[in-house]
């Protein structure tokens, strides 16, 4: 491989650039562990045992295992692990019950054993980038052999626990009850709230009349100015902190702490109180808010699942009592995260990989890339269309061809975030590409070389990049398929393409950077090179009401860029903080030109609005990239030695459901034959809907058979179960630990547009 740059190399012969650094990414439990306890080598047709959960149960009772499940969901330890052992063993409250208490229990005892299976297949199966059960570690591509690894003695060196950031933003809630702190902070405007003279605007409510002291102190709410100062400048605090009451109570105004999107939020409340004016209720704060640190801190300190435990629980409480709630909140809450602290842990091994590999999947790599391309213009060409009848509904609003940026962002903002929004592109893209393979219904396996589908790849997606700078990014994650490192160095390997991110950088978030050695070496300084070879780039500052915008989502602080233009959308909004000033969107204006829509800029500066908005389309490209349609059965394609799409069968869900009164060997014996009858591998992955997670399924286990029966029979209805072939299969797992056990892994590319 020639180089190109110092931070981006060429990828092999094609137009494509691919960043140095690349994201190991892994599980934290070695699958053989899970295989042989409840699979093992028993064959498909004998039935179950009595003892099906006993070596599941041994798996869970694992410190590594309780670790986990702490970080993810501590109640589960009691409420599902600690009931089955106890039923097990005969202990359980409900031993020896009869009729309907006894079928209620049975009922009881199904679905926790589901959760048993479903928590096992995650931490055994799933290639993760956050929590103590998905380490990660950064890699380099260098010149030299295929692949070199070194692991260290222990699965992790690094760990980094941090709070989630609506935890401290509920804290920050409850720290500014208290008058004497409330008066000294600047309440400020909601996100999407309009005041024009007498009138507070809201979308899609009946405006808001003030009266005119209302109407007065309104227009002193800029996120500035304290409560105090504007009942100074009001001639009458008392009153002005009346009024500022009922605008809050009303959701017109932040009046509290501006936590931000971060993983640091902590650091942003610490600053904040101690500008204040020293009182009782801000010392009491300040050193509740440091032992509330130091609490984290000895979290992170914790090396077993008892001491995990013990520091996890005084955290928590210490919280509550800080926060006056509880220190989770409902799973029912449509945003990410539900506990008070969460971990990233960095995997202890070095790894490089040759360029000589990364030559041998440059071609048709480089063709899977040509259609994210595409893809992602076609997006930008759909949501054209929104913006553009957005943009002509809110120009007879307001009068005048000029709208305000952050209001036509409002207009659209549901669509932009609706990954159902763009499902027809999804469909054409798979659509071109069965048109280029040409896959025999009945074939298993198709394979193809480069040069045989250059010149139609080449044809289906022929076009320019998009407009906007992260259309010309894209994150293929590749698995490679080999029983060991000496394999690979061997030439004895098979890549396999696990997901592919169009338009997207996924490095570009903290669960990545913070187990960087230098986040701006590995992230920030190949994404600024790219700068240099096409449009600018513009970052939101996502606030709090966005969407379900979390501390995990990009920018990470640390990779900060003087080189993009930061778009703010409100003052103490929750958005992260960025050392320059940022550009507010409301002085931004769009306005439809001959050629399509433009943002103008105070300063003169008009770009096309895809060049301004691209990066909220993250959300309609960086998932969903399918080779081919859904179909009852897809073949795996292969093209040289990547694996493009792999096998998948599409069947009912009613041939799995179970019929009244079978016994579990039964239900057993039905899934054997239902798996047979389409010709399903042992080890598999299936799921009911795109949007889910897939679960792992090997058919030599009872226990992951349970999962999938009961799952489908306590789910809503649904058309069919995706099957997809797992891939590589669990003898072809090459990453191991210091022991030599071996891990499902992937490896996270990011590769810019040429």
């Amino acid at each position: 491989m020639r180089g190109f740059d110092d931070d981006r190399l060429r990828l092999g012969s094609t137009a494509w650039k691919v960043w140095r650094g690349f994201v190991l990414r892994s599980t934290a439990l070695p699958l053989a562990e899970l295989t042989e306890a409840i699979g093992g080598e028993r064959p498909a047709e004998e039935p179950p045992g009595p003892e099906t959960l006993g070596p599941a149960l041994d798996l869970a009772r694992a410190d590594v295992f309780t670790q986990a499940l702490l970080w993810q969901n501590p109640q589960a330890l009691d409420e599902v692990v600690g009931s089955l052992l106890r039923h097990t063993k005969g202990e359980s409250s409900t031993a020896g019950a009869t009729g309907r208490t006894a079928r209620r229990a049975e009922r009881g005892r199904r679905f926790k054993t589901r959760m048993l299976g479903q928590y096992l297949q995650r931490y055994y199966t799933r290639n993760e980038s956050v929590g103590f059960f998905g380490p990660v570690a950064w890699g380099t591509f260098r010149d030299g052999p295929p692949m070199t690894l070194k692991a260290g003695p222990g699965l992790t060196d690094q760990r980094h626990v941090m709070f989630e950031d609506w935890a401290v933003h509920e804290l920050g809630l409850s720290l500014s009850r208290p008058m004497e702190i409330r008066r000294r902070l600047p309440p400020a405007l909601v996100v999407g709230v309009a005041r024009m003279g007498r009138t507070l605007l809201r979308g899609g409510e009946r405006p808001r009349r003030l009266s005119q002291p209302e109407a007065a102190l309104a227009k002193l709410v800029d996120g500035r100015r304290t409560a105090a100062d504007i009942g100074t400048a009001l001639g009458d605090e008392a009153a002005a902190l009346d009024m500022l009451d009922v605008l809050e109570d009303e959701g017109y105004i932040n009046w509290t702490f501006d936590i931000p999107l971060d993983l640091e939020p902590e650091k942003a409340l610490l600053n904040q109180l101690a500008a204040l004016e020293p009182t009782p209720a801000v010392d009491t704060a300040l050193a509740g808010l440091g032992q509330l640190i130091a609490a984290r801190d000895a979290v992170a300190g914790a090396a077993t699942a008892e001491t995990l435990s013990r520091t996890l629980e005084e955290a928590e409480r210490l919280y509550s009592e800080m926060a006056r709630r509880p220190a989770a909140r409902s799973r029912r809450h449509n945003g990410k995260g539900f506990g008070l602290l969460v971990s990233a842990e960095r995997r202890a091994v070095d790894l490089t990989v040759g360029t000589g590999l990364l030559d041998e999947l440059a071609p048709p790599l480089g063709l899977l890339l040509d259609s994210a391309r595409w893809f992602c213009r076609r997006i930008g060409e759909e949501a054209t269309g929104w913006l553009t009848a957005g943009h002509r509904e809110l120009a007879a609003l307001y009068g005048k061809d000029d709208v305000p940026l952050d209001a036509l962002i409002g207009r659209v903002d549901a669509r932009l975030w609706d990954e159902a929004s763009c499902a027809p592109v999804r469909e054409e893209l798979s659509s071109r590409w069965e048109e280029i393979l040409a896959p025999d219904p009945a074939a298993r396996r198709l394979a193809y070389s480069t040069a045989e589908l250059a010149a139609a790849v080449a044809e289906k997606f022929a076009g320019p990049a998009p407009v906007w700078y992260g259309g010309r990014h894209h994150s293929p994650d590749v698995m490679i398929a080999a029983e060991s490192v000496e394999a690979i160095n061997r030439g004895e390997y098979q890549a396999v393409m696990g997901e592919l991110h169009p338009g997207m950088t996924t490095f570009d978030c903290d669960s990545m950077t913070c187990c960087a050695a230098d986040p701006r070496e590995v992230v920030l300084r190949p994404a600024e090179a790219a700068l240099a070879d096409g449009p600018p780039r513009f970052v939101p500052l996502h606030h709090r009401a966005a969407g379900g915008a979390t501390g995990f989502d990009h920018p990470p602080p640390d990779t900060y860029s003087s080189r993009y233009t930061y778009l703010s959308f409100g003052e103490r909004a929750g958005a992260r903080q960025v050392p320059s000033e940022p550009v507010e969107a409301s002085s931004v204006t769009v306005a439809q030109r001959a050629d399509g829509l433009v943002a103008r800029f105070l300063d003169g500066t008009v770009l096309p609005l895809l060049t301004v908005l691209g990066e909220y389309l993250i959300y309609q490209t960086g998932t969903g990239f399918r080779v081919l349609p859904a179909r009852p059965h897809t073949p795996r394609v292969t093209v040289d030695r990547l694996v493009i799409a792999r096998e998948c069968w599409r069947i009912p869900v009613e041939e799995f459901l179970p019929r009244p009164g079978m016994s579990p060997e039964q239900l057993y014996a039905q899934v054997q034959a239902v798996a047979a009858a389409h010709g399903l591998p042992r080890h598999c992955f299936w799921r009911t809907a795109r949007a889910q997670k897939p679960l792992y399924l090997d058919l030599h286990s009872p226990l992951l058979t349970h999962v999938l029966v009961h799952t489908l029979a306590e789910g809503k209805p649904r058309q069919s179960l995706t099957f997809t072939e797992m891939l590589p299969t669990p003898d072809e797992l090459w990453l191991p630990d210091g022991e030599d056990k071996r891990y499902t892994s992937e490896l996270r590319i990011t590769v810019s547009d040429g």
